[in-house]
């Protein structure tokens, strides 16, 4: 008799927990894209705020494609996000739009749906070989 599989439920318990992390996630990013930040630490390294960009929107993007299946979709739509953050920002006093930050913004959302797409495949994968 075959063993049951831990993870036939997986990919839909993925879905579920993505989808309350970009509820929680969501209002965070739009926070961080436009308070006045300046008061609170931040990393002292060479390109913190780049490294920043790529992994907030690596998340936004992979929780995407975790809560939707639709790797396109999440792509553009943090892509999206990410430009309209520095737009925003170019009207305000106390940040700056940046070129490069909507470019690290594009990098970590194409980062986290291919994440996300490698995490549905190795469940996907892992649940064929435990069902045969």
């Amino acid at each position: 008799m075959p063993q049951p599989n831990p993870l036939v439920g997986a990919e839909r318990l993925f879905a579920r927990a993505a989808r309350w992390a970009l509820l929680l996630l969501l209002p965070v990013s739009v926070w961080a894209g436009l308070a006045d930040l300046s008061p609170y630490p931040m990393p002292s390294f060479d390109n913190a705020d780049k490294m920043l960009h790529i992994l907030g929107c690596a998340g936004l993007a992979g929780c995407g494609v975790l809560a939707w299946q639709r790797p396109t979709a999440a792509f553009l739509a943090v892509a999206a996000f990410g430009g309209g953050v520095e737009i925003a920002q170019s009207f305000t006093t106390w940040r700056t739009a940046e070129w490069m930050d909507f470019w690290a913004d594009v990098a970590g959302a194409g980062l986290g749906v291919a994440g996300a797409l490698a995490l549905l495949f190795l469940i996907r994968g892992t649940a064929g070989r435990h069902t045969r």
